[in-house]
């Protein structure tokens, strides 16, 4: 690669998964001298590191990665390349690579594999990395079935299966276990477990008779120095507790599985109980009675009375930005909430006067999006995109129509037969008949399911539906009815995020292009439909 041979500052991200990658030569002390040597050679500038160590990277739940990713879309650092050991390093989830990537692509920072030569060429580039982590995440998802199967039979067996335990308990090997592998079982944290007591005590009857929320249980616990393995309490951690079956004796292992495919059944593992179930059933009555009602959560957004609440991210950490008044109340602004929530020093993002935001985005909108021309251009590009879908299809859609035609001779040869009486209606023969149906009924699903691929999924409409559109758009973004333009933003914005030296607004063209072709023509007076579904 000829940009490999000019001066770069570059960040090296390593990580491991399983202790097997270290006997593999693939540990991180391994990867990271590779790394530096390399770029000493080349004569590159470190600029940092980032490295999760026991973390897989086809779940996609790595701090390190997505804070080198957020400081580099936020500007934090200055760098020209990221250097990972292998593909496999950087990702084996297809969609979480490709996101990446788009994200380093948008800031003009390469990405460079030791172990791999990937094309100069865009294209071959493209091609190649999505075959590589085609194979990356098929291999990632073999190894994951095989280890919930192990998981699964080790949790039937009453073991612990290796996460970490709950609070309030800890793994001992198992006595008495026969076997080459030591296996672990669930025991009693005595001191964590009389915190856990408690929190069940002041959920169920306060310090005088009168139920604490989590809010409160979570408070209490800060105030009197009694935290969660030396961290503050929170009241989502006090939630966590308080609706865990594991405190009462029943620890539900598979609950949280991801992939439902490998096995649905939760497992119940035997552990020695905390408190009492009856406890347990009376505590969660009270959460359940506090629990604000649960109405659909594009409705409750709509009725906030503030225009981008639930919409606008903060930039730098990804919380939701909520309202906060200034000035005794005199002036209102968007703030990131762990701001609030935490200090000011956790976030650069900076505070957004509401009036002066809400206007920007919305003359934002009516000038870039909702345009005729704009909407048309997304329009025919759809219809591009389809029709060479249908194009590339055509030679498989022929193929199957074939298959089809034959199976169907077959079944018409066989029926003839019977009723000729050259053939009696045996068991044997409706077996045949019901085998020629399925493969019949598959065929047709995959001809479906071509023909889907490549039709148009909403109503075709002209220009003039299209300006009938945009002007019922801009009378409701420009009309000052908070609620109506509200219920037009969940519609077709997906979020706005407040970076430190720019806002970036994201939405998605199918759902603008189906909100025009679900608008009644003729009534540019009508607020477009609410649409829940992104693509």
């Amino acid at each position: 690669m000829a940009f490999l041979q000019t001066f770069l500052k570059i960040v090296i991200y390593i990580r491991v998964s399983t202790l097997t990658q270290v006997k593999e030569n693939m540990s991180l002390d391994d990867q990271l001298a590779t790394l530096l040597k390399w770029a000493e050679e080349n004569g590159h500038e470190v600029i940092k590191v980032y490295q999760d160590a026991g973390v897989s990277a086809f779940k996609g739940k790595r701090q390190q990665f997505d804070m080198m990713l957020n400081d580099i879309d936020s500007k934090a650092i200055d760098v020209d390349l990221v250097a990972v050991y292998d593909s496999t390093r950087f990702s084996r989830n297809e969609a979480t690579r490709y996101n990446a990537e788009k994200i380093l692509e948008r800031n003009g920072v390469k990405l460079f594999y030791f172990m791999e030569s990937i094309p100069e060429d865009a294209d071959d580039a493209f091609i190649m990395k999505g075959i590589n982590g085609i194979f990356a995440e098929t291999f990632s998802r073999k190894n994951s079935k095989k280890s919930a199967v192990k998981l699964n039979s080790v949790a039937e067996q009453g073991y612990a299966t290796g996460a970490i335990p709950p609070f309030g308990y800890q793994t001992i090997d198992a006595p008495d276990f026969e076997g080459s592998k030591k296996r672990k079982v669930y025991a009693l944290h005595p001191e964590n477990a009389e915190v856990v007591k408690k929190i069940f005590s002041l959920a169920e009857n306060g310090e005088s008779g009168c139920s604490y929320g989590v809010k409160k249980i979570a408070a209490y616990l800060n105030k009197k120095k009694i935290f969660k393995n030396g961290a503050r309490w929170t009241p989502n951690a006090i939630h966590t507790i308080l609706t865990d079956t594991t405190y009462y004796g029943e620890r539900r292992y598979g609950k949280n599985r991801t992939r439902k495919d490998l096995n649905k059944d939760v497992v119940i593992i035997p552990v020695p109980k905390i408190i009492e179930k009856d406890t347990y059933l009376a505590v969660n009555k009270l959460l359940k009675s506090r629990a604000p009602n649960k109405s659909d959560s594009s409705n409750k957004a709509v009725e906030s009375p503030k225009l981008l609440t639930s919409i606008i991210k903060c930039g730098c950490c990804g919380c939701n930005m909520v309202i906060n008044t200034g000035k005794g109340g005199r002036y209102d602004y968007y703030k990131c909430r762990d701001k609030i929530k935490h200090s000011v020093d956790v976030c650069n993002t900076p505070n957004l006067p509401r009036a002066k935001i809400e206007k920007a985005v919305l003359s934002a909108l009516t000038e870039n999006i909702f345009t005729a021309d704009f909407i048309e251009d997304n329009y025919q590009e759809l219809k591009s995109l389809l029709a060479a879908e249908k194009n590339k299809n055509a030679l498989k859609k022929a193929n199957l129509q074939r298959k089809w035609n034959n199976v169907d001779s077959q079944v018409s040869s066989l029926i003839s037969e019977i009723a000729n009486q050259k053939l009696g209606t045996s068991t044997m023969i409706q077996r045949h008949l019901k085998v020629y149906e399925e493969k019949l009924s598959d065929i047709e699903a995959s001809i479906d399911a071509l023909d889907k691929k490549t039709s148009l999924p909403i109503m075709r409409f002209g220009r003039n539906h299209i300006e009938n559109f945009v002007s019922s758009c801009n009378k409701v973004l420009l009309g000052g009815n908070t609620e109506a333009t509200k219920a037009l933003l969940l519609a077709l914005v997906k979020d706005i995020t407040v970076y430190k030296d720019n806002v970036e607004i994201r939405g998605g063209h199918l759902p603008l292009l189906a909100n025009v072709a679900n608008n009644k023509a003729g009534n540019p007076e009508g607020v477009p439909s609410l649409i829940s579904i992104w693509r």
